[in-house]
């Protein structure tokens, strides 16, 4: 018995140690949502929803802005058409703070959906934002993923459909490194990609091949912060599997990029750059070196917050099953191994699929049966150490 005690003390004062971490590398934070009167015409004196998030590490932070229009003349639901996610920062330019990205589901905007939450999932190793969005033709979780020391933007788009989906359409709007028209100053507009690179040319629609054309860096040879002028250029990339066509306009003011996603597609994934007072050849330079590992981290990226996707459940009961051995008065505690790692399993599956009817509570009501479970681990320790 005197040996068990000191096992026991050993790890009560190891505690504290085992439960430190270090300060999180990537931070992430939602601000409460308020609400303002809309001053546009086409919704002038109505109702408007706005709030705000940001992504932060050394490197960068971008910041995010919802607004849509929330009112009653509108249904239970938001304005088609309304902004859904903007980009203010890191620059005030490139992705539009007013809304950067825009989807359609059989030709229904998403901003026909009111945000039902946007929350912080995770800090640390990286730093992650959620949004879910009850649309009509489907349940829509939108993950902003930023890693500690890395400037690219990640961002997937979960779709969980209420009927069949014929039509996905993503449109993306940016005004590389200045407002041009709004400054009344001529810019001169690039979009470069993979294969070739397009100049200024208001109105002329261009149809890259989404096959081998599948990221595209726009940027201002004029506005360039080389030359002292504009906040550098932005970029993207996107799954060359998951596009059917594309359509892009390299506009004198904004430039857009509009995205047949194949409609089987379940999680749209993409990666955004913006390249805040960086010089255009020092970017494209770092962009291209960066690509092809892009590409690999699209295709791996899980958006489950890491401590809930590299949980391994079924090894840490194992562990502790091997820990029982053949004690005396065990079976309760494999009772509750068996019980809990069946639930932990049924949960995560529900969230990696898409298939949680509310994916805020879902996700943090796995967290709490993780912390749970780890002290089921340790009542198992404990247990065998006095029974041993």
């Amino acid at each position: 018995m005197v040996r068990s005690t000191v096992v026991i003390t050993a790890l009560v004062l190891a505690l504290p140690a085992l439960a430190q971490t270090d300060m999180p590398a990537a931070t992430a934070r939602v601000a409460p949502a308020g609400h303002t009167t809309a001053t546009d015409e086409a919704h002038k004196g109505h109702d408007s929803v706005v709030q705000s998030a940001s992504l932060s590490n050394d490197l960068i932070t971008y910041g995010l802005l919802y607004n849509s229009c929330w009112d009653a003349s509108h249904g239970p639901g938001g304005a088609e058409g309304s902004a859904i996610l903007g980009m203010p920062q890191p620059s005030s330019a490139n992705w539009y703070h007013g809304g950067f990205f825009g989807l359609k589901i059989n030709g229904e905007d998403l901003g026909s959906a009111r945000l039902g939450d946007w929350w912080v999932a995770e800090t640390g190793r990286r730093a992650g934002l959620k949004m879910h969005f009850p649309h009509a033709r489907a349940d829509v979780l939108i993950s902003e993923i930023l890693y500690a020391n890395d400037d690219r933007l990640f961002v997937t788009i979960g779709l969980q459909p209420k009927g069949d989906i014929a039509a996905l359409d993503l449109s993306l709007i940016c005004y590389p490194s200045y407002f041009t028209y709004w400054n009344k100053r001529d810019g001169d507009r690039k979009a470069m990609t993979a294969t070739e690179t397009y100049p200024q040319a208001d109105g002329k629609k261009l149809a890259p091949n989404p096959a081998t054309q599948w990221w595209a860096a726009f940027y201002d040879t004029i506005f360039d912060p080389a030359k002292g002028e504009g906040d550098g250029g932005c970029a993207v990339a996107f799954l060359p599997e998951q596009v059917s066509a594309a359509e892009m306009v390299v506009g004198s003011y904004a430039c857009t990029l509009d995205l047949k996603v194949k409609p089987d597609t379940r999680v749209i994934r993409l990666c955004f750059w913006d390249f805040n007072k960086r010089p255009n050849e020092e970017a494209l330079a770092k962009l291209t070196a960066a690509l092809p590992q892009t590409l690999a981290d699209l295709r791996s990226l899980n958006p489950l917050p890491l401590a809930l996707a590299e949980f391994d459940v079924a090894a840490k009961a194992a562990a502790a099953r091997a820990e029982l051995a053949n004690l005396r008065g065990r079976e309760p505690l494999e009772q509750k191994l068996t019980d809990q790692t069946a639930e932990l399993t049924r949960l995560r599956q529900e969230l990696a699929e898409g298939k949680a009817a509310d994916p805020a509570a879902a996700e943090k009501a796995l967290g709490d049966k993780m912390a749970a479970f780890e002290q089921l681990l340790w009542d198992v320790k404990f247990f065998a150490l006095i029974n041993g």
